[in-house]
């Protein structure tokens, strides 16, 4: 019963940690774009298409994802002294 109860606390903080980081993105994402908006408008007003600016908002954000699990799995993989990863087990 204590393992379940274990299981489900991580779980729950798991999915509680993925929702924070996720609107930690979003607010970078948003804050981002913001202070790009004229620029944007100019791109518009010189014939970009809407799926060209779109597509350069992702490259962004996609681009900082990468970085940030780039650097997440090095600290997993270097910091964890004497911990294997679930995969190498």
């Amino acid at each position: 019963m204590a393992l379940v109860m274990g299981r489900f606390c991580l779980g729950t903080l798991g999915l509680l940690a993925l929702v924070l980081a996720s609107m930690g993105v979003y607010g970078v994402m948003a804050y981002l774009v913001s202070q790009r908006t004229r620029e944007l408008g100019i791109r518009m007003a010189l014939g970009a298409q809407g799926s060209q600016i779109i597509r350069l908002i992702l490259q962004q954000g996609m681009l900082l994802a990468t970085i940030g699990l780039v650097l997440g799995l090095f600290v997993c993989l270097f910091y964890s002294p004497g911990k294997q990863l679930p995969l190498m087990a």
